[in-house]
């Protein structure tokens, strides 16, 4: 069957039936400058999922009624196997021509008409004649790296750990992320972990030992003997939750010497926001549909997008992203903050989320505190239609379940 698509801004929307139909061709309606350049990167997406589709274009006035019946009553004609209209993208003056070509043919050709929720997956029959196109899935679902390449992009970098690997650590991001959840100094403290370690003494055949010696440190960091002290403390707080496997001192902490348990939990404290992102991706890993299946079809972290599609050289745009998570054909996308937030955090969101995302896209913004600052963001946030989720790391209500929850609320 043939696919009658007229083009829409939105590039999901233009190819839409390909992941629901079993079809045999795409004939996209509109202006030849707006559709022929947006063919070849469709051509790539079909290729990467083993797709074979032809595809083809009709260059046609949009506000020219007689020319787009002319235009499509030669399609419906030409066409043998039947044609489908798929009414989700086009302006009014597409459908109204439609609805005369449906008139005209319905008794002569194998015609059908469709429009797709993207929101809530629900396809309707706009015919009303009680049969469908043949769907080849339930559920249609695209990769993050497809999405991002329809809109012109290129995911270059991501920092994304498996599923499987969050199973086999569950324990340690737990113990961690209940150990940031009670430390009331946490960007401090890991801030001067970060410092001292900056200044250790390399020890290549221990990747996990840290070995801090005084005469490396002491003029370095400022009011030292404080900052040893603070440091020491949390150490010590770390080394109860065994998060460090060991923890010595030598001659009046003339040497500091510490192990991390696992190189995990080593990666846990080498930046502040490094708990918080792993603890929201394990959360998305873990949520759930109503019937058992995993929630998102696809989730990166740590995401640098390059804004034309191609690696050239250093002075390519990018934007990075904390994660991106796909819910069948709706992307979210997700920014986490550790510590406070200001307008310019909502805007960075707002601008790739708008550029890669699409008109369906979810914004969400999760912050590890809560309190004025951010409530008074809220209503700002609000008029961006970014979600803001806060306190995460404060309020001892908010658990996976807690969280996972109030990620589900934008989808519904």
């Amino acid at each position: 069957m043939t696919v009658i698509e007229f083009f829409d801004k939105s590039p999901i929307e233009n190819i839409l039936s390909s992941f629901t139909m079993n079809l045999d061709k795409i004939i996209f309606i509109g202006r030849e400058d707006s559709v022929d350049k947006s063919i070849s990167v469709y051509r790539n997406v079909f290729i990467k999922k083993g797709m074979n589709i032809k595809m083809e274009y009709r260059s046609i006035k949009e506000n020219d009624l007689e020319a787009i019946e002319k235009v499509l009553s030669e399609i419906v004609e030409a066409e043998k196997n039947g044609c489908a209209f798929d009414l989700t993208g086009g302006d009014d003056m597409f459908l109204v021509a439609v609805g005369i070509i449906f008139q005209k043919y319905k008794n002569e050709k194998i015609l059908q008409m469709h429009r797709f929720n993207i929101e809530n997956g629900v396809i309707y029959d706009c015919d009303k004649d009680g049969k469908f196109p043949c769907y080849v899935k339930d559920k249609a679902e695209i990769s993050l790296n497809e999405w991002i390449s329809l809109y012109g992009g290129l995911i270059a970098r991501e920092a994304t750990e498996e599923r499987q690997f969050f199973k086999d650590h569950e324990t340690d991001i737990n113990s961690v992320w209940n150990f940031r959840k009670a430390e009331n100094e946490w960007n401090a403290s890991i801030g001067r972990l970060s410092r001292f370690q900056s200044y250790r003494t390399k020890m290549n055949a221990a990747p996990l030992a840290v070995k801090l010696e005084s005469n490396r440190c002491s003029n370095r960091i400022e009011k030292y003997i404080s900052q040893r002290n603070a440091l020491w403390s949390f150490l010590r707080s770390m080394r109860q939750k065994e998060l460090l496997s060991s923890l010595t001192c030598k001659n009046n902490f003339q040497i500091i010497f510490f192990e991390y348990q696992n190189e995990l939990i080593k990666k846990c404290f080498s930046k502040q926001g490094e708990i918080l992102e792993l603890k929201i991706l394990q959360i998305l890993y873990n949520m759930e549909d109503g019937t058992g299946n995993p929630y998102f079809c696809d989730i990166k972290r740590g995401v640098s997008i390059d804004w034309d599609g191609e690696i050239k050289n250093n002075n390519d745009t990018e934007n990075e992203i904390d994660l991106i998570a796909m819910c069948d054909l709706v992307p979210v996308f997700i920014s986490c903050k550790n510590g406070a937030i200001g307008e310019v955090e909502l805007y960075k969101l707002h601008t790739v989320a708008s550029r890669f995302g699409g008109k369906h896209v979810k914004k969400i913004l999760i912050s590890s505190e809560s309190g004025a600052e951010v409530q008074r963001l809220k209503g700002r946030a609000r008029d961006m239609n970014i979600t803001i989720i806060d306190g995460v790391a404060k309020e001892k209500e908010c658990s996976d379940a807690f969280i996972a929850e109030q990620i589900k609320k934008v989808f519904s």
